[in-house]
């Protein structure tokens, strides 16, 4: 399930910047993951710091620096998906749409970073991608 194991966990306590903002490397472990796949593209997020991914100009899912707190994943699925994936307890309700098939994943640990991109990886096939066996 990815690159990234749980003896990265120290990883997740160093700091690098983008720009003028400081970043958990969570983020960028997602971005260096995904980004591999065939279609992926990054835009700028709906907030500061923050990265929007998309498969062939669909969103797949956004990333969001940490303000304060942990680096968060959030993706959409539909409704049905995204209340299967919080009642796993393999996603929270997004803070600011709940049920609408929005769910968040905190980048806290390399577990969370591995959940998060299995689920971009969800949405990826969902959409069409196929992720070649390495």
């Amino acid at each position: 399930m990815g690159r990234y194991s749980a003896n990265r966990e120290d990883d997740m306590t160093n700091v690098i910047k983008i720009g003028s903002r400081e970043v958990a490397p969570a983020m960028e472990m997602v971005k260096r993951e995904i980004g591999a796949w065939a279609g992926i593209s990054f835009d700028p997020g709906p907030s500061a710091g923050g990265v929007e991914i998309r498969f062939r100009h669909r969103t797949l899912g956004h990333l969001h620096a940490p303000l304060g707190g942990v680096p968060a994943a959030d993706l959409i699925f539909s409704p049905e998906m995204g209340n299967a994936l919080i009642a796993e307890g393999r996603a929270q309700p997004h803070p600011m749409i709940p049920g609408l098939g929005w769910v968040s994943v905190e980048l806290g640990s390399a577990g969370a970073i591995a959940n998060a991109i299995a689920l971009f990886r969800k949405n990826y096939e969902r959409m069409g991608g196929v992720l070649r066996a390495i």
